[in-house]
């Protein structure tokens, strides 16, 4: 796969490195989208996403949390996020941001 484009219009399969890449460069926090959702090595994983302003306060709760030592990896105080978040919260606000369009998204889960 090529490098992921921004602001993400043509694309229907990215790599979840890649997501979580860019996650981090436009929220400015470490995210792992495998760790979050637990998925196992080779899996596709579809999001459907949509400008949601439910997740608005949901992503500012998560940037305003301390910095997890795993971060996306939830339900482990001291170790995970603090904040109950997930990926398709993040995908969403970014879409309210105009960073990522609405539809669908498959990402490809290798880690």
């Amino acid at each position: 796969m090529n490098e992921l484009p921004v602001p993400f219009k043509e694309v229907q399969l990215i790599w979840c490195a890649q997501l979580d890449k860019y996650i981090e460069e436009q929220l400015g926090r470490p995210w792992s989208l495998q760790q979050n959702g637990m998925y196992g090595q080779e899996q596709l994983v579809c999001f459907e996403v949509w400008a949601n302003p439910d997740a608005t306060a949901k992503v500012e709760e998560w940037l305003a949390s301390p910095p997890a030592d795993c971060p996306g990896r939830l339900n482990q105080p001291g170790y995970a996020e603090s904040v109950q978040i997930g990926t398709y919260d993040i995908l969403n606000e970014l879409c309210n941001r105009g960073l990522f369009p609405e539809g669908d998204i498959n990402v490809h889960v290798w880690w």
